[in-house]
């Protein structure tokens, strides 16, 4: 690869790690959906990721067998990660 390719692609992995990071703090305290390997559904505050992207952290973690006020999930066990966002869409939108 050239300079300009090299420096091109580290642009675009800058823009979308910065992307991911922006993600992950709009997520925090919000109410997540997780479903899961064998047909399981669980739901929770989400309150954070690790930096290798492989656990997240789930305040009042609602399971078929009850709660857990504070949980860590593998992102290998979750199939799905859904939330409301439609005010973030919104107050960005007033923003500009």
């Amino acid at each position: 690869m050239d300079d300009k390719t090299d420096s091109d692609e580290q642009r675009l992995r800058t823009e979308l790690r910065e992307r991911y990071i922006r993600l992950m703090s709009k997520l925090s305290e919000r109410q997540v959906v997780l479903d899961l390997h064998e047909k399981t559904t669980v739901d929770g505050k989400f309150a954070g990721i690790n930096s290798s992207g492989s656990h997240l952290a789930v305040d009042m973690l609602r399971t078929p067998i009850g709660i857990v006020d504070h949980a860590v999930i593998r992102c290998n066990d979750a199939i799905l990660l859904t939330t409301n966002m439609d005010d973030l869409v919104d107050s960005d939108k007033r923003k500009n």
